[in-house]
């Protein structure tokens, strides 16, 4: 797997804010609540892809470090899983 870089997040970001400033010009025009349904979803699908690879890289950062025992590892991660879903 190819390593991302923060570069790279924040492109991402960059670009996910500049779907989410369209979709609320949508809201200010008084656009069709069905377009604006879809461009959210389109949003939320780039926010959750995102979430996703980053979720990835920090298992794999975790997984990577000699110094730390498995079990801690496992700690990390889960406590990390435990934040992003409460």
């Amino acid at each position: 797997m190819e390593k991302v870089t923060y570069d790279t997040y924040n492109k991402r970001m960059l670009r996910v804010k500049g779907h989410l400033e369209a979709t609320i010009r949508m809201v200010e025009n008084n656009r069709n609540l069905y377009d604006i349904l879809i461009q959210l979803s389109a949003v939320e699908g780039a926010i959750k892809s995102l979430h996703s690879n980053m979720l990835s890289a920090y298992t794999n950062e975790v997984l990577d470090k000699r110094e730390i025992t498995p079990r801690k590892k496992i700690s990390n991660i889960n406590t990390c899983i435990s934040q992003i879903f409460k």
